[in-house]
């Protein structure tokens, strides 16, 4: 009952993760939503490794720092730390819920996803398919954890070719790579690797002008920010800093690249917290464990060309993911 009632709530947010910031109708959704994992969160906190913790704790305290020298976006800066108190909220309860647990839910919540992804398009409350795009490679990279069948990989595979996000498809790639990497030859990874740019270069050559003004938006929001300290959490939205090109009065929520985010928006406090972040991690290599690691490397893949983490859905599937990232699966044993 605890695998399929979780198999729901994370197929939900996979589903539905990615209108809650931007509809207003479901405003009040994520808001009880959001106390109510808060609430369990505090419940829980106790309980969790520092190691799970600390980065994502610095990273917070660079925000919030950002956020209080940015007091004229307050509206913005608040509901940014709130999507970031979500993101916290799912490490700590994705930590006491366990690798197996977690991983096991996904396994099925990802198969809900492959079902339902066409739901958001029907009823209009998404339309974005460099989002959906982002869960295609989380599912592979937990199929691949079962360790099942060739065969399995296909739907994951094929919704990310469907949806034509060159991102995603990257993503996917490199949850390949780094899942397969120790059991590859030489002449297989640069196989592997040729097959999955050649993929992103073809849509890439389809659509070139979205591909080509990426630079373009890395520019704009670095050019914007004061460098010490940034433009605060949700800065580039609330500013609109980053023009549409060809398209007079539009401009993009977002960087396109978690690290130029990153920066733009915290600056070079922002920088110095993902690297001590990153520092901690590393110091505690008894983390690192496989699956999570190709999950991760996937989003990171994908959030070098795209920015999905700055919607709830996606930051609270990955979250997940990095709350066990120190927690080893459970080994299995033969009964005597």
């Amino acid at each position: 009952m605890k695998t399929f009632l979780l198999s729901l709530f994370l197929a939900f947010w996979m589903v539905m993760g990615g209108a809650l910031f931007f509809q207003p109708v479901m405003y009040i959704t994520f808001l009880i939503t959001l106390v109510m994992l808060s609430i369990l969160a505090c419940h829980l906190y106790k309980r969790v490794k520092p190691v799970l913790l600390l980065p994502y704790v610095f990273l917070l305290g660079a925000a919030g720092i950002s956020a209080m020298v940015n007091p004229e976006i307050a509206p913005y800066t608040i509901g940014a730390l709130a999507v970031d108190l979500f993101g916290l909220c799912a490490v700590i309860i994705a930590s006491q819920v366990g690798a197996d647990q977690l991983k096991e839910s996904l396994y099925w919540a990802g198969w809900i996803w492959l079902v339902a992804y066409p739901i958001p398009w029907i009823v209009g409350y998404v339309d974005n398919r460099n989002l959906l795009a982002f869960y295609p490679m989380i599912i592979l990279g937990i199929f691949l954890a079962k360790k099942l069948k060739w065969l399995y990989y296909i739907p994951p595979i094929l919704a990310g070719m469907m949806l034509a996000g060159r991102s995603g498809l990257i993503g996917l790639g490199v949850v390949l790579l780094v899942h397969y990497w120790r059991m590859m030859t030489k002449r297989q990874l640069i196989l592997v690797s040729v097959v999955v740019i050649s993929l992103a270069a073809i849509l890439f050559i389809a659509r070139p002008a979205t591909a080509m003004y990426r630079p373009g938006y890395w520019y704009d929001a670095l050019a914007a920010a004061n460098p010490l300290y940034g433009l605060g959490p949700g800065g580039i939205s609330a500013r609109q800093v980053i023009d549409q090109p060809n398209d007079p009065g539009r401009y993009q929520p977002h960087a396109h690249n978690a690290i130029v985010q990153l920066l733009a928006e915290t600056g070079i406090i922002g920088f110095i917290a993902l690297v001590a972040g990153c520092w901690w991690i590393w110091q505690n290599k008894n983390c690192l464990h496989g699956w999570q690691i190709a999950v991760l490397a996937g989003v990171l893949g994908f959030c070098l060309f795209d920015y999905p983490l700055y919607y709830p859905g996606p930051l609270f599937i990955a979250c997940a993911v990095g709350g066990t990232l120190c927690l080893q699966d459970q080994p299995t044993t033969q009964p005597a």
